[in-house]
């Protein structure tokens, strides 16, 4: 049993430090209006979430983020297949033996 918690219970506790509990917090300071340096901190609950869906900044953002989820695995993977490709897809040149000029 002793093993089991030094071998387990160390790495999950470290775990639980530091990468459970920033999402636990962020999520906590997400439903204040806290501006990160005032002491006083207001709950105001969904509002935040409210108000960014409601904004097309975000749709936009999230859409262009979307486009390059989908066209940056495409281009590594057709690089990988045919040589040489992504450079002409990425840069808009080929390698040149001038070194670019």
């Amino acid at each position: 049993m002793l093993f089991f918690l030094l071998f387990l219970g160390v790495p999950l506790a470290v775990y639980v430090m530091f990468v459970v509990s920033p999402f636990v917090q962020s999520f906590y300071y997400s439903l204040t209006s806290w501006s990160g340096l005032s002491p006083s901190m207001e709950f105001i609950g969904l509002e935040n979430y409210r108000r960014i869906f409601a904004d097309d900044v975000f749709w936009k953002s999230l859409r262009n983020n979307l486009i390059l989820l989908i066209v940056l695995p495409t281009v590594t993977i057709m690089s990988i297949r045919s040589r040489g490709s992504h450079r002409i897809l990425l840069l808009g040149t080929a390698d040149r033996a001038d070194g670019g000029q």
